[in-house]
């Protein structure tokens, strides 16, 4: 969360009014390891697909499903994904390992958490099409 915090910090510099930021964190959850590398490709996503978007919000949530599961949530209020590559994308990422195709930042990452983690987590999106994303990555609270 704190690697993010800067990224956002630095895209603040570059795009002083394009985007806010809330954080919506379970304090509890903050010690959790995630591995390197996890939630920057999926914030990065935000900027890369939405650039002619106008203002941005942003959420971050990290809660606590029951005792063994948490996730983090990334929403963004930006184009969204229309239903049918919203489908698509989804079943590429229920397999441990898929073609990777234009969208490398997520099915790199979805694989590495489950191949560490386990088959039963990893990321889902979620969308309206032309309104807003969200990106749940779940995960084991000790992993």
């Amino acid at each position: 969360i704190n690697l993010i915090k800067r990224y956002f910090a630095i895209q603040k510099l570059r795009f002083p009014k394009k985007f806010t930021v809330q954080y919506d964190l379970d304090e509890e959850l903050l010690g959790c390891s995630i591995g390197k590398f996890t939630l920057q490709p999926l914030v990065e996503n935000i900027f890369v697909h939405n650039r002619a978007k106008g203002k941005l919000n942003i959420k971050i949530s990290l809660q606590k499903v029951n005792e063994e599961t948490f996730t983090i949530t990334i929403w963004d209020s930006g184009f969204g994904i229309k239903p049918n590559r919203l489908k698509e994308l989804n079943e590429q990422l229920e397999k441990t390992d898929t073609d990777m195709g234009d969208s490398i930042g997520i099915f790199n990452v979805n694989s590495r958490m489950k191949k560490r983690a386990g088959g039963i987590y990893g990321l889902k999106l979620y969308s309206e099409a032309g309104e807003w994303t969200a990106v749940v990555l779940t995960l084991p609270v000790h992993g």
